[in-house]
């Protein structure tokens, strides 16, 4: 046994520099990882390795191994219109039916990875080749499209709630198929949608249907559009009758500013002129009522006294330098003129004022003061 095995590595020597090709050192980019195949029988080891090569690391190959680079960043797939050039095209569009019976051209992308905790999983169940990764992917992708798109009514493609509930179930179909191969669907794009009849080979489709979809499309949008002008229109002359209505507000309130101040004014002119006229109403009945008690003073006992003491009063006052008598000396009741002298007319006011206060008082004995009428207004 052990010379059998001495002469097959001799063998493999023999062939290194036949197989030198992949020989050496080799080394992972940032998000590859290697899986090394020992072109070996099994019984000598061969077969695949179980340790996974990982980003950034460096592994010598032998000449009779072989390195599977495997790349697990994020990879796209691309069916329909707006395709970049990152995007890989598989084919022109997805072709499924409404579920009341339409033809509809899909627009989708497809966004997944390899997950790289099952790197020897997906070189060993899967393939070696980036393109048959793509491979299964595109078949899984379209396979679960035509199963959960096709449940749509025409009108439910122009409701985006549906449409996208349609789309989400047709990335958890898809995750749950390759999942366990190794490979993570991250997202399921909706793009586009198209309503078209497959003519067969060669043949233009028929495009009746969506022309007719985008004419009544554009009128909708056209009626939208209107709308919006509309509602624009609107709101500027709401706006506008809202400067107005305030323009006016602003005119009441200042009218109103202005009637308040006007009543007050007026209120307290009328306040002002009351008070005054029951004082006027005051002044007057102390008036009456004092001249009421003079005339009663001059018409009781000592009234002729009274009046000649006012009288020489005045005159004091004026300090005349002739005074008016009445006379009767000559029976004929005339008034005669005569000079006095001012000191004789003070001691004669004296006499007169000493019996003026004592008719008062003999006068003020029998009655009380009458009480003054009410002062207020009517």
């Amino acid at each position: 046994m052990s010379s059998n095995l001495l002469r097959l590595v001799a063998l493999a020597l023999c062939v290194l520099p036949l197989g030198g090709c992949d020989m050496g050192f080799q080394k992972m980019e940032a998000g590859e990882y290697g899986v090394v195949f020992v072109q070996l029988p099994r019984w000598l080891g061969g077969g695949v390795r179980n340790a996974v090569v990982e980003p950034g690391e460096m592994e010598f190959i032998l000449p009779w191994q072989r390195m599977y680079r495997v790349d697990t960043t994020y990879q796209l797939i691309s069916w329909g219109s707006g395709r970049t050039a990152a995007e890989q095209a598989i084919d022109d569009s997805v072709e499924t039916r409404t579920i009341d019976g339409n033809e509809v051209g899909l627009a989708i992308t497809v966004q997944y990875h390899v997950d790289p905790t099952k790197v020897r999983h997906v070189v060993q169940k899967v393939g070696t080749e980036p393109e048959r990764i793509k491979q299964l992917v595109a078949a899984v992708a379209r396979a679960d499209i035509r199963t959960h798109m096709n449940t749509l009514a025409t009108r439910d493609f122009f409701s985006q709630d549906k449409r996208q509930n349609a789309v989400e179930q047709v990335r958890r179909a898809m995750q749950a198929r390759l999942e366990p191969e190794g490979i993570i669907v991250d997202s399921v794009i909706y793009k586009d949608h198209r309503f078209e009849r497959y003519q067969g080979p060669g043949q233009e489709p028929d495009r009746s249907y969506q022309e007719q979809i985008d004419r009544t499309q554009a009128v909708n949008q056209e009626t939208l559009q209107e709308e919006k002008r509309r509602a624009a229109i609107v709101q500027a002359k709401g706006k506008e009758q809202e400067e107005i209505q305030g323009q006016v507000n602003r005119l009441v309130e200042s009218a109103k500013g202005v009637r308040r101040q006007s009543k007050n004014r007026g209120d307290s002119y009328r306040v002002r002129k009351e008070n005054e006229a029951a004082q006027v109403v005051t002044a007057g009945m102390n008036e009456v009522e004092g001249m009421r008690k003079r005339i009663e003073a001059l018409s009781g006992p000592g009234g002729e006294a009274l009046l000649r003491l006012e009288i020489a009063n005045s005159l004091t006052e004026s300090k005349p330098r002739f005074v008016l008598i009445n006379s009767a000396a000559g029976g004929n009741g005339g008034i005669g003129i005569s000079k006095i002298d001012q000191n004789e007319l003070i001691r004669q006011s004296g006499i007169f004022a000493a019996t003026y206060e004592g008719l008062k008082d003999e006068k003020a004995k029998p009655e009380s003061a009458p009480v003054p009428p009410s002062s207020k207004p009517q």
